[in-house]
């Protein structure tokens, strides 16, 4: 049985990764929680305990707002990578509240929530 600090909510958000070794990757989440996420990075891999930083916007209430989480690598798989969060905002640590335990987390159309990147 796993034992976690935090709440994980299986959601596809498409995600932006900038990682100093490897350049600009897109990505889709698997899962995020408010201490971390999983990330489907394709075929790309991105080593072990090396930092990363992670944009996406998110349209809630027909607002949307960009974001950016500073995270380090800290699982690194075929099918992705697991980052653990070092650094956020206000602003983005209230988003990530409200889809993983808020008023957002069911959309009423009945679809998954998804993000665009916008051009940074």
């Amino acid at each position: 049985m796993e034992n976690r600090f935090n709440q994980r909510k299986s959601i596809s958000l498409d995600v932006m990764v900038d990682h100093q070794g490897v350049g600009l990757v897109n990505a889709q989440t698997v899962n995020i929680s408010m201490g971390g996420m999983y990330i489907d990075t394709g075929r790309i891999r991105l080593p072990s305990n090396s930092s990363i930083k992670i944009f996406f916007s998110l349209n809630i209430e027909c607002n949307n707002q960009t974001h950016d989480i500073s995270g380090i690598v800290i699982r690194s798989k075929e099918d992705g990578v697991g980052i653990m969060f070092d650094g956020m905002s206000d602003d983005c640590n209230a988003a990530l509240f409200s889809i993983i335990h808020g008023e957002h987390n069911q959309p009423t159309n009945g679809k998954k929530l998804h993000s665009k990147i916008s051009t940074f």
